[in-house]
């Protein structure tokens, strides 16, 4: 959690509430590769393990319930590909427009060819 609070327990249970919509909230964890451990909640409507829930339409559920959907999802291949240019762009200089910049003084070759 931020701001360094305790993790709930995986046997814990929250309770939302806002207005007139309000849910019980369950908790579940995972082991990480070294050690540690990831705290997941439940979504109260597919129990689907999530790190957020939404608060809307008289509800609290998870992404794939209320059907939302990724900017990215929604573009087609041209778009997806002039996005990825934009960001190889930005990556070799943060103020180019969607032109490729030359490569700029100082960086290496190999680094600019990887870019590209």
């Amino acid at each position: 959690m931020r701001g360094g609070g305790r993790k709930p327990d995986a046997s814990s249970i929250a309770n939302i509430s806002l207005g007139k919509i309000s849910a019980e909230v369950h908790y579940t964890e995972t082991a990480t590769r070294f050690g540690g451990r990831r705290v997941w909640v439940l979504c109260p409507r597919c129990s689907r393990r999530c790190r957020v829930l939404y608060i809307g339409l008289g509800r609290v559920a998870c992404r794939c319930c209320f059907r939302l959907r990724y900017q990215s999802q929604s573009l087609d291949q041209m778009d997806r590909a002039l996005h990825a240019m934009g960001k190889i762009a930005r990556q070799i200089d943060p103020q180019a427009g969607m032109d490729l910049p030359d490569k700029p003084p100082g960086m290496h070759w190999s680094r600019y060819n990887r870019a590209l």
